[in-house]
């Protein structure tokens, strides 16, 4: 909405724009949940929220954590999104 009232952007604005795929590496099954939950308590959060450009994530936990039905749940909602995943093979 600033930009369209001829404000100037935010940096998080300038980077959501500016970036043509965002690549979340590593990402960690806090980060999944942020996503997944759309929290923007931080840059990388405000920037994920703001950007259009695809997402694309590669998941960094060990095998338990990545197993967990809660990491599930945010990968399942991810995906519904369109957001993409470097997950293990299957």
């Amino acid at each position: 909405w600033m930009a369209a009232r001829g404000e100037a952007l935010t940096i998080t604005g300038r980077l959501a724009r500016w970036a043509e795929l965002v690549l979340v590496v590593p990402a960690s099954a806090h980060r999944l949940a942020a996503m997944a939950h759309g929290l923007a308590d931080d840059l990388a959060g405000c920037v994920l929220l703001a950007t259009r450009a695809p997402v694309l994530a590669a998941p960094a936990m060990n095998p338990a954590m990545w197993e967990h039905p809660a990491t599930q749940a945010s990968i399942a909602t991810l995906r519904g999104r369109g957001v993409g995943d470097l997950g293990p093979a299957e």
